[in-house]
């Protein structure tokens, strides 16, 4: 067997993905959700999907809440974390660029959540919330098109881009709250 195959090592981490997953999956299962939540929700995550992983990230809001962390800090945060995102995806590290881009949407929902805990939630917060988000929805297709420059998966990756621009601004039109 070549020492680079360690079959103990590749079971083990297979294990913790698999109990992982149960565990998700039993919360997930466990997510209520309010008929209201439900259906002021834009369409890309499903309300379970977003209480669940709302209720996952709530005991960190709570601990930034008590570190005293700004929300603005959270929302510019973001931004930086989906340029470096953009630079991995032009890179061609996919991988971790993905890994920044799940990261760069956790640190949007906290600091939405930490604006409301400390009662700092406001007009002005989302408008800025509202604009960095599109700058690094941006910054990661952007990315994604550097790399696939040449090839039909740029088209996909503008029309991605157009598309999430284009329901947003329904959603919003039709009254739905910035985000």
């Amino acid at each position: 067997m070549p020492p680079a195959c360690r079959p103990g090592t590749a079971a083990v981490a297979a294990g913790v993905i698999g109990v992982a997953v149960v565990l998700a999956l039993r919360g997930y299962a466990r997510t209520v959700v309010a008929s209201a939540a439900a259906d002021a929700a834009p369409p890309l995550l499903g309300p379970r999907v977003r209480g669940w992983y709302r209720g996952v990230l709530a005991p960190f809001e709570d601990q930034l809440v008590v570190w005293g962390v700004r929300a603005d800090l959270l929302t510019y945060a973001q931004l930086g974390v989906s340029l470096v995102a953009g630079a991995a995806f032009w890179a061609g590290w996919i991988f971790v660029a993905g890994w920044l881009t799940i990261l760069a949407g956790t640190l949007d929902i906290l600091d939405g959540g930490v604006a409301r805990r400390n009662g700092a939630a406001g007009r002005r917060g989302a408008l800025v919330d509202s604009v960095v988000d599109r700058y690094s929805e941006f910054a990661t297709f952007l990315g994604l098109g550097a790399f696939f420059r040449g090839s039909w998966v740029l088209l996909a990756a503008l029309s991605a881009w157009t598309a999430l621009v284009r329901a947003r601004l329904a959603f919003r039109a039709l009254g739905g709250t910035p985000a």
